[in-house]
């Protein structure tokens, strides 16, 4: 492990760590970007496969929407949001507190 001496700023170690898991082997399928090409702040993305699908749940914890788009192994315009049964193209706008569930064929 490397010690840093002033710490490090809660962005700083999201890039540690998103670095680390890279390297074993266990990073996310997909990775969220806002439209800067940087992760969005204060929305969290969480994945999983099932049955040659990804699931991914996103959820916005600020009080405005967020605009994001999934990075992955190839793109992705379109996936099924499961909670309201429909399919939805990215960029995608999260509103505040509302969780979405999608699911990509790959």
């Amino acid at each position: 492990m490397v010690a840093y001496p002033y710490g490090l700023t809660p962005r700083a170690w999201h890039d540690v760590l998103a670095g680390l898991l890279g390297r074993v082997g266990i990073a996310p399928r997909y990775a969220m970007l806002g439209p800067h090409k940087v992760p969005p702040w204060g929305v969290y993305l969480r994945t999983a496969e099932q049955e040659g699908a990804t699931l991914v749940n996103l959820v916005n914890f600020t009080r405005e929407p967020q605009t994001v788009h999934l990075k992955g192994p190839e793109p992705v315009d379109q996936a099924a949001e499961l909670f309201s049964n429909r399919t939805v193209t990215l960029p995608l706008e999260l509103p505040s507190l509302e969780p979405v569930l999608l699911r990509i064929e790959y």
